[in-house]
């Protein structure tokens, strides 16, 4: 009896317990997601929530990339502008970690090329005013 009760509830258990171990497992990497998403340590190109912006709203053409919620609300506010004859263009969206540092490292190598006598106080305001953004992954930033 022992023996036929061992062989019904062994399986169940060990399931029970790869469920759970799965669980955990899952957990982790939804955690670490989260981490890698909020650090802007991604390629939004490999991100199915956000979209390659046609090149006809973009200023430069480049390949840039808004959440897909955020190109949606572009798009209706784009209709009607279209509506008033007005033209919407988009000139930055995503930074993610990376290029943004590019841009932070590419300021101090340009002042580092001037002669300190030549670099002025609004200069290194105006360079250190580009690490902080108040821009969030995937919202529009507008200035007219």
């Amino acid at each position: 009896m022992l023996f036929m009760l061992l062989i019904i509830f062994i399986p169940v258990f060990t399931s029970s317990l790869l469920d759970l171990k799965q669980k955990k497992e899952n957990d982790l990497i939804q955690e670490a997601e989260k981490k890698v998403y909020l650090t802007g340590k991604f390629d939004p190109a490999e991100k199915e929530d956000f979209i390659l912006i046609s090149a006809q709203y973009t200023l430069s053409g480049n390949k840039i990339y808004l959440r897909k919620e955020t190109y949606e609300a572009f798009s209706k506010m784009q209709e009607a502008a279209d509506q008033d004859e007005v033209e919407l263009k988009i000139v930055s969206a995503t930074r993610n970690f990376i290029y943004q540092k590019n841009l932070w490292n590419k300021k101090w190598r340009d002042l580092e090329a001037r002669p300190p006598s030549q670099v002025a106080w609004r200069d290194l305001k105006k360079y250190w005013n580009t690490a902080p953004r108040r821009e969030h992954p995937g919202t529009i930033g507008v200035r007219i």
